[in-house]
């Protein structure tokens, strides 16, 4: 009996001088651009000088990549680039709610550039309609986000 009235005093004493942490931001992408060439199918997503990448690679069937990237902290959506011209993809454009695009992909890569003015952005991602965090790989170290959707800074 004796100890178990102790355990509770040290465990309030315990909560209390632990610091709360406090999140300054959306988490910041690690530096390069992911090797992707070869690999299965997934979304690959980096951030460099020239601004921001994605990309689609599928290793044999035909996958569906569709998604919304929205600008974040009051930033817009500037020089948005296909891969390659605008005639490969189903959708790809500038909405008011960001990028929105449709992205199929058959044994080879395909994506697009854009800029924000912000450095931040919110990824809503999926394939074959489905969210799936393990399938998205970001920055030169390749982490996975732990949901979607995320939210990434430069």
């Amino acid at each position: 009996m004796r100890v178990s009235l102790l355990v509770v005093p040290l465990l309030a004493l315990a909560c209390a001088t632990t610091p709360a942490t406090v999140p300054s931001g959306p988490p910041t992408i690690s530096a390069g651009r992911p090797s992707f060439e070869g690999k299965s199918g997934g979304y690959w997503v980096w951030a460099d000088g020239e601004g921001w990448h994605l990309r689609t690679t599928s290793a044999g069937p035909m996958r569906d990549f569709t998604g919304v990237i929205s600008p974040l902290q009051g930033g817009k959506i500037e020089d948005l680039r296909p891969m390659r011209g605008n005639s490969r993809y189903d959708k790809l454009g500038v909405t008011e709610k960001g990028i929105e695009f449709r992205l199929p992909t058959q044994a080879d890569v395909e994506g697009f550039d854009w800029k924000v003015t912000s450095g931040c952005n919110r990824f809503e991602l999926k394939a074959e309609g489905e969210v799936t965090p393990g399938l998205v790989r970001l920055g030169g170290m390749g982490d996975a986000p732990p949901q979607i959707p995320f939210d990434l800074c430069r």
